[in-house]
């Protein structure tokens, strides 16, 4: 669940990156009063550089999306965890190889999910299954996880239509 979490923080700072792009300032207002310096505190300054990342033009965007494009990938890839599952008949949009597993993100229903738990299920990841099926406030929410008792974890979920696919080591 932290790796899911943590994908969504990264689309999420992602698409704020982009939505900072190209932005300005709004006119100022004619009829507001104007504020003395005294009532105006300064700008904080944060050195871009500071974290090893500086953006100038769109040539260096370019390269940062690049390496972002190398870190994620928009298929079923074949490595060590998803060798371990069934392939998904369903779309991955995006996924992304970690140190401790495989995290996809991918635009599948529930129902479609529930077929893929059954093909799960006969490829052995039965053992400690939970599952989640509930609807709140007009929300539904549905996870599966479990694990195939040869040392593999999946956990599958989807919530307000966006779906995760993680595969891990099992821990302890």
């Amino acid at each position: 669940m932290k790796r899911i979490l943590c994908l969504l923080c990264i689309l999420a700072l992602s698409a704020g990156l982009f939505a900072a792009c190209g932005k300005s300032d709004p006119p100022p207002n004619p009829y507001e009063q104007p504020t003395t310096a005294a009532q105006v505190d300064p700008p904080q300054y944060t050195d871009p550089t500071e974290n090893g990342i500086e953006i100038n033009n769109f040539e260096e965007l370019g390269e940062a999306l690049e390496q972002l494009g190398q870190m994620f990938s928009a298929s079923w890839p074949e490595n060590q965890y998803t060798k371990q599952v069934p392939k998904p008949k369903f779309d991955v949009s995006l996924g992304t190889l970690t140190d401790d597993g495989y995290v996809a993100l991918s635009g599948a229903s529930i129902a479609e999910l529930k077929e893929y738990v059954k093909e799960l299920q006969k490829a052995g990841f039965t053992k400690n299954a939970e599952t989640t099926d509930t609807s709140a406030f007009g929300i539904t929410v549905y996870s599966y996880s479990a694990n195939n008792g040869k040392g593999t974890y999946v956990e599958i979920g989807n919530a307000m239509g966006m779906s995760t696919i993680s595969i891990s080591k099992v821990m302890g």
